[in-house]
C-alpha cells in the first residue's frame, strides 16, 4: 500500500509544479511548435520514468532494432492491458509520438492540457464524423514527422486473448502512407489493474515487431491489415507472457 500512497503523493506534486510548466511550454509554443512539443516530451519520459521506479517496475524492451530511425515516422500499434501501457513506453521506446486516447481524457484538467501538448488525438468512437476527424488529423501529424500510437482494442483486456481490433483505426496508416510498427505489451496489467487500487513490483516486457509497409498495397490486401497486425501481436504476447 506504501507504493500507491507514494505514487499519488508523487502526481499530486507533478501536478501542482505542472501548472507554471505548461505556461512556461505554451509561452514556448508561440515561437516554435517543434521545440514545445519536444519540451514536453523530455518532460513526460522524465515524470513517467519516476512513477515506473516508485511503482518498482522493471522494464524490459525486446526487438528496438525494429524501430525505425526518427526520421522515418511510424503508426505503432499496441494491445492495451493497462494505464501503464503508455507510461512505460515513453521512457524506453525511442521516437517521438503522440498517440490517440479516449475523448474523456479531455475533460480531465491538467491532465488533458498535457496530453495535447504532446500531441494527443482525442478519439470519439460514438461519433463516426467526429472519428474520421480524428483519424485524419493523426494522419497530418505523421505526414509532419511525428510518429502516432493506437490501442486498436479500444478498452483494456486481461485475458489470454486481446479484444479484436477496430478495423478504422488503420485508416490513419493508410491516410499517411506509412509503415505500422506492431508492439506487444505483457504484465503491465501486473502493475495496479490486477489488484486495484493497490500497486506492486512488476517486470514487464514490450516486444517491438518489425515494421509492415502499407504504402501500395491492394484494397483487399488493406482490408485484411487489421486482422494480420492482430495475428502479429498476439504471438508477441504469448511469446513473452
Amino acid at each position: 500500500m506504501a507504493k500507491s500512497i507514494l505514487l499519488i503523493l508523487f502526481m499530486v506534486v507533478a501536478a501542482t509544479i505542472s501548472l507554471p510548466l505548461l505556461l512556461i511550454l505554451w509561452l514556448i509554443s508561440l515561437v516554435s511548435k517543434k521545440a514545445a512539443r519536444v519540451t514536453t516530451y523530455c518532460v513526460a519520459r522524465g515524470v513517467f520514468r519516476i512513477m515506473l521506479f516508485i511503482a518498482g517496475t522493471k522494464v524490459t524492451l525486446e526487438g528496438a532494432e525494429n524501430i525505425p530511425s526518427k526520421d522515418t515516422p511510424v503508426l505503432f500499434v499496441s494491445n492495451h492491458r493497462s494505464y501503464f501501457d503508455i507510461i512505460a513506453a515513453y521512457p524506453y521506446v525511442p521516437g517521438r509520438y503522440g498517440f490517440v486516447g479516449k475523448k474523456e481524457f479531455h475533460k480531465i484538467p491538467v491532465v488533458a492540457q498535457w496530453m495535447q501538448m504532446v500531441g494527443v488525438i482525442f478519439l470519439d468512437r460514438e461519433n463516426p464524423r467526429e472519428g474520421i476527424r480524428s483519424i485524419n488529423a493523426a494522419a497530418d501529424d505523421i505526414k509532419e514527422g511525428y510518429s502516432m500510437w493506437i490501442c486498436p482494442e479500444g478498452t483494456r483486456a486481461h485475458g489470454e486473448k486481446m479484444i479484436p481490433f477496430h478495423e478504422g483505426s488503420f485508416k490513419i496508416a493508410e491516410k499517411a502512407g506509412c509503415p505500422i510498427v506492431p508492439v506487444a505489451f505483457t504484465h503491465t496489467d501486473d502493475i495496479l489493474e490486477n489488484h486495484s487500487p493497490k500497486v506492486r513490483s512488476a517486470h514487464i516486457t514490450i516486444a517491438v515487431g518489425q515494421p509492415l509497409e502499407t504504402a501500395g498495397l491492394s484494397r483487399p490486401e488493406l482490408k485484411a491489415l487489421h486482422q494480420k497486425v492482430y495475428d502479429v501481436i498476439q504471438q508477441m504476447y504469448e511469446q513473452y507472457v
